[in-house]
């Protein structure tokens, strides 16, 4: 399910990422790589997510891009 399924206060963990070659270089570089557990803290545009102990905004495409399992 894409990260902008989730609900606030619902941790996942990250199965892949199908962003544009940039993008996704960029995710990666912010932690989003597969299996790390990240937390909603807010949904919306951006959206807040807690990864690795960092808040990072993201607005809605990316959310799209993130794709999760519950964790």
């Amino acid at each position: 399910m894409p990260l902008s399924a989730l609900r606030a206060g619902d941790t996942a963990l990250v199965v892949g990422i199908t962003a544009e070659q940039m993008a996704a270089k960029r995710l990666a570089d912010l932690g989003f790589v597969p299996g790390v557990r990240i937390e909603l803290i807010r949904r919306g545009a951006p959206c807040i997510v807690r990864i690795e102990g960092t808040r990072i905004g993201l607005g809605t495409q990316l959310q799209e891009s993130i794709h999760t399992v519950p964790a």
